[in-house]
């Protein structure tokens, strides 16, 4: 029932399975540690809780700098490890919306968004990088693989998909 396939490589499953558990760890550590003290960022940044996290930079450009990351992950592995010789359509139809996605969310969104600080501790952007670079690299590894088959573009899930994605864009455009 599923509509992609992955080539039958013991190796690719247990590392692709390997950074979806080490995904999960970092989410349950870094959850566990922002209960017991938050990092000085949004709501809970004062000028006595950045003691600790670094220099201050811009906050514009320590989100660009953060987001783009996950942009060249992504691209980096859905090109290097992914299997281009199986890849249709359906993979690129990912590849674009996944850059769309990211060429918004590190390139516009910063420069438009309107920040309740100026700055940022630098440790806040640090603290970024290996989940931007640990997640688009699992779903980068995930749509650069699969195999869809030809008519996969008239699978409901995959309109359904489309729909919610530019309802999604439409939605956040106009918040």
């Amino acid at each position: 029932w599923l509509p992609w396939k992955f080539p039958d490589c013991q190796a690719h499953f247990w590392a692709q399975y390997g950074l979806v558990i080490a995904g999960f760890l970092l989410a349950l550590v870094t959850f566990l540690g922002q209960c017991s003290k938050p990092a000085p960022y949004g709501r809970h940044q004062k000028d006595d809780t950045s003691r600790g996290w670094g220099p201050l930079i811009p906050q514009r450009l320590a989100h660009t700098a953060s987001d783009s990351t996950a942009l060249l992950s992504y691209t980096l592995v859905f090109f290097l490890v992914g299997d281009v010789s199986a890849q249709g359509y359906a993979n690129y139809v990912f590849l674009v919306l996944w850059l769309l996605h990211y060429l918004h969310r590190a390139l516009i969104h910063p420069w438009v968004m309107r920040y309740s600080s100026r700055c940022v501790p630098l440790g806040i952007t640090l603290g970024t990088v290996l989940p931007n670079l640990l997640y688009p690299a699992t779903n980068g590894d995930w749509t650069g693989s699969a195999e869809y088959d030809d008519n996969y573009y008239y699978d409901p899930r995959f309109i359904m998909g489309i729909v919610m994605y530019v309802v999604g864009y439409c939605i956040n455009k106009t918040c």
